[in-house]
């Protein structure tokens, strides 16, 4: 090979080599040895500096960290930042260790900026930044401590919405919003807003193009903020609807009570009494049907309370009845202490202490105490209650908020898609019914729903007679051993291992110590009388349970 061609060939290797250690070097990743990075980036310094008041700014604004930054972020760079007020496009850009904001404009003159860093930051070692930083300066504008701040959350169930975007328009100059994003669990807080009348608006924004639009959920309320309110102002979020509620089924409660399903919710603050519900028999129904009518529409957590009530109504009756029994029997006892200390020995009993007015208290007096004592009380029936779909997720020793104006709170009830209508009689068993139903208004205020379902009430299921009375037969089923006769009503345990077959005394129930042993059949004596009786007609299995 040629010397020269032989000098060339050794100069281009000698370059790659250094191009190949330089890239190595160049590689991120930690350095062989030493502890293990684990905390994540810390803003050690802000431009302009927290509170500051820089007049004239015109930005950008900086955020600084102490050590290398990931350009790699969770989301894109528009979402790292949120800048309140919007006074224009915001536009993010990343360095070696910092993130730089800057606005369309700049920043406006006469205003508190409030910018608000996402935990999206991370190092080079993943290490992502925990909690937002904020921060805060004037460009001229005076700094009112104020803020709103509260839940946005989904009006069906109560669970925080995710991520939602929240703007504060001044009614007077909506074109400048205070913006806000919830976190995961849906809470936003805006801070340092000018006082003055406000609209607020959250909406989950899906198609991310910054303004609530198609089905996203979305919320509004109105309030007035003064230069030192804190107002907790819950949001609740709902998807715009276009159509009314329309009834899709019917469930039997019971022969009284019927719950009607709707394919939208309702609001639980709506009346629903002026729902109307009326009840006829279907075109197949026998000519004789004959249907009950309405007696009141409930919410279902209407419905629950008022069952409560009568729950509660029973109990302070029973408490009042056993009081009064009580009552009765220390004065049965105290009557017959003074008869006995009389020498009177009559017995005293409860229904004689009944007829004399002196102990027993008549409301009635031209009733007999004695008849009175011996009516039974009436039949007392608890309605069955109906199982909410949504409960409340705020448990009942957690404070009560105080809420703005118009602003729902998180505490139930919750929406439901179902109403309870009792009825003023018992409905027809295995007989089909129409029910019709008008006035419905959904949780968006639509109105004119309704419609009409068709239903049968079931017969109530038969009672288990394994261990109950049989047709004729007054011993549970279990007591007749399986060869036993027909007409044989005696339980095998019932009859006594030497007795005959017409004894119907258990040979337990007969006390040794009054009858002597000797008076016993010999063949019942000792324990193997009972292995050598057998029952004609019975196979020698027999055994006591």
């Amino acid at each position: 090979m040629h010397p020269d061609r032989l000098g060339l060939r050794v100069c281009v290797t000698a370059v790659a080599s250094v191009v190949v250690g330089l890239s190595a070097c160049a590689q991120q990743g930690a350095p062989p040895g030493g502890p293990e990075d684990r905390r994540p980036p810390v803003v050690v310094r802000t431009e302009p500096d927290t509170f500051a008041v820089v007049e004239d700014f015109d930005g950008p604004v900086r955020f600084v960290f102490d050590e290398r930054i990931s350009e790699r972020v969770t989301g894109s760079l528009a979402d790292l930042v949120t800048v309140s007020p919007r006074t224009g496009d915001v536009r993010v850009s990343h360095g070696r260790d910092d993130i730089s904001v800057e606005i369309d404009g700049g920043f406006q003159p006469g205003r508190v900026y409030r910018i608000t860093l996402q935990p999206a930051v991370s190092d080079l070692f993943n290490n992502q930044l925990r909690d937002p930083f904020e921060l805060v300066f004037s460009t001229g504008g005076e700094v009112h401590p104020t803020a709103v701040a509260g839940f946005a959350w989904d009006r069906l169930n109560g669970s925080g919405m995710d991520d939602a975007r929240v703007e504060m328009r001044a009614m007077d100059d909506s074109t400048v919003p205070h913006v806000a994003r919830a976190d995961t669990g849906g809470l936003y807080a805006i801070r340092y807003v000018p006082p003055g009348r406000y609209f607020l608006t959250a909406w989950v924004d899906r198609n991310r193009d910054g303004e609530p639009s198609g089905d996203e959920p979305r919320g509004r309320i109105n309030f007035v903020l003064a230069p030192t309110d804190t107002l907790l102002a819950d949001l609740p979020l709902l998807a715009p609807d276009t159509t009314p509620a329309r009834i899709t089924g019917v469930e039997v409660i019971d022969s009284l009570t019927i719950v009607l399903r709707f394919d939208d919710h309702l609001d639980p603050s709506d009346p629903v009494r002026t729902i109307g519900v009326g009840l006829q028999p279907d075109s197949s129904a026998s000519d004789s049907t004959q249907v009950p009518g309405t007696d009141r529409v409930y919410h279902v957590w209407e419905y629950n309370r008022w069952v409560g009530e009568v729950a509660d109504s029973f109990a302070r009756l029973d408490s009042l009845e056993a009081a009064e029994e009580a009552a009765i029997r220390e004065a049965v006892a105290r009557a017959a202490a003074e008869r006995a200390e009389a020498g009177d020995p009559d017995p005293v009993e409860a229904d004689s202490l009944a007829v004399d007015p002196a102990v027993a208290d008549s409301t009635d007096p031209d009733s007999t105490p004695a008849a009175g004592a011996q009516a039974s009380p009436p039949a007392r029936r608890i309605p069955p209650r109906v199982t909410p779909t949504t409960p409340s997720r705020v448990g009942p020793d957690d404070p009560p908020p105080v809420p703005v104006p118009g602003s729902p709170s998180r505490i139930g009830p919750f929406p439901e898609q179902r109403v309870v209508v009792t009825l003023d009689g018992a409905l027809p068993v295995n007989e089909p019914v129409r029910v019709l139903v008008t006035g419905v208004r959904n949780i968006a205020g639509l109105s004119l729903g309704g419609g009409q379902a068709v239903f049968v009430r079931e017969p109530p299921p038969a009672p288990d007679t394994t261990g109950a009375e049989a047709a004729g037969d007054t011993l549970a089923a279990d007591t007749i051993p399986p060869e036993g006769a027909v007409g044989d009503t005696l339980g095998a345990d019932t009859i006594p291992p030497g007795g005959a077959v017409g004894d119907t005394m258990a040979a337990d129930t007969i006390p040794p110590d009054t009858i002597p042993p000797d008076t016993l059949p010999g063949r019942v004596r000792g324990a193997a009388s009972a292995a050598s009786f057998v029952l004609p007609g019975r196979a020698p299995s027999l055994r006591r349970r």
